[in-house]
């Protein structure tokens, strides 16, 4: 399949989740100094205006070199402007791509694996450029999805230990979670 149409394949599944990360957004810049986990894109400011979709594809650093591994670009798409910007690239260790940028936030939540033993969740924040471990407890995230800027994240997740998808809220000023049904 070519890659144009991969892409447009792709985002058409995705746009019914991409379409809930939708949000006001603020000027932000998305200049920055790589570090070690995350590196950042291009050195262009957000559109200040508008909703955006939160988009993610996954390439690798150096053309197709395996050994140098995969990122996860991390990129905005501007509804009023059309305007399509690069955030971030994250290091793509998890089971599959998964991202959301809140700008809101002005940050990045996305999955990773640590030390073999499962995804957690993680944040970039894209003013100090430094990336955060939210879990410890969780094996595999399969969406992320945001709702309000004071609100929670939505994760649909599996524990460590069990194999049920769970509905878990996540507290961003707390850095705490509601399993949904969690006796079950």
């Amino acid at each position: 399949m070519k890659t144009s149409s991969y892409r447009f394949f792709i985002v058409s599944l995705l746009a019914p989740a991409l379409l809930s990360s939708c949000s006001p957004s603020s000027t932000l810049s998305a200049e920055s100094v790589p570090s070690k986990q995350v590196q950042s894109g291009e050195k262009t400011a957000l559109a200040g205006q508008g909703q955006y979709l939160s988009m993610t594809y996954t390439e690798y650093v150096n053309g197709k070199n395996t050994d140098k591994g995969m990122v996860m670009r991390v990129m905005t798409y501007d509804l009023s402007s059309k305007k399509m910007t690069k955030l971030a690239d994250v290091p793509y260790t998890s089971q599959y791509p998964l991202s959301l940028v809140s700008l809101p936030d002005h940050k990045i939540y996305y999955s990773a694996d640590v030390d073999d033993k499962g995804d957690q969740l993680f944040s970039y924040d894209l003013n100090s450029k430094k990336t955060e471990q939210l879990s410890d407890n969780l094996f595999a995230i399969n969406r992320i999805v945001p709702t309000t800027p004071e609100g929670p994240l939505i994760l649909a997740a599996v524990k460590k230990g069990e194999r049920t998808l769970k509905t878990i809220f996540y507290n961003k000023s707390t850095h705490t979670m509601q399993f949904l049904h969690d006796e079950n």
